[in-house]
């Protein structure tokens, strides 16, 4: 099955430049087009890091910075341990999340009884019950665990897992925000070193005005 149909982004313009970046043609024109975002201003936006290091240690800086005590949520597992230990390393969610009071979260779920959705990026009002003021809607939401499933080759669910969707939403790699819809991106694409990894950082969002560049 191939997907030719563009659906996150509408604007003419931003499609083809995003299509000559996929077809890896770095024209001049396409260079100009994106590098006018480079350094401009965003309010809550989610920075895009190609390496696990650099989001890992943004989000804890950030986590950090603020007041209050940290409150972890752990997931649980159910399965055989060799099950258990390939599920970990898949990072379809977080095995132990910290959060405080007024950080920034994103979503990994969607939601259509919440009126969330993958990427939706919000901020923790509450920590018991977990609540978070979504900042696409403006609605506080409930969240609470829901389920995760591995499967083998055979379809057959080996573990299972219950988490809350969220991440820290102060950074994320590259890698892991391939399928979301980010509504606000700061990107670092100058240190991208893989070959696809600049199209997946610049199609993340709806609009160009909704990226900014941290370098040309």
């Amino acid at each position: 099955i191939f997907l030719d149909e563009i659906m996150r982004q509408t604007d003419e313009e931003f499609q083809f430049h995003l299509t000559n970046i996929r077809n890896k043609d770095y024209n001049e024109s396409t260079l100009e087009y994106f590098n006018q975002r480079v350094g401009a201003e965003l309010k809550n936006y989610i920075e895009l890091d190609p390496y696990n290091k650099g989001a890992y240690h943004k989000n804890r800086l950030r986590l950090d910075k603020l007041r209050g005590k940290v409150n972890f949520y752990n997931a649980s597992f159910t399965g055989p341990k060799w099950a258990k230990d390939k599920f970990k390393t898949m990072n379809c969610f977080a095995n132990s999340l910290p959060l405080k009071m007024k950080c920034r979260v994103l979503i990994t779920k969607n939601n259509s009884g919440l009126g969330i959705v993958n990427g939706d990026l919000g901020t923790v009002t509450s920590l018991r019950p977990l609540e978070v003021r979504v900042d696409r809607t403006g609605d506080v939401v409930a969240m609470s665990k829901v389920k995760y499933e591995l499967r083998d080759g055979a379809g057959k669910v080996v573990a299972t897992a219950m988490q809350v969707p969220l991440k820290l939403g102060y950074a994320i790699t590259t890698h892991k925000s391939q399928g979301l819809t980010l509504s606000k991106a700061k990107m670092s694409v100058h240190s991208c070193f893989e070959p696809n990894m600049l199209y997946v950082a610049l199609s993340r969002v709806r609009e160009l005005e909704d990226m900014s560049l941290v370098k040309p």
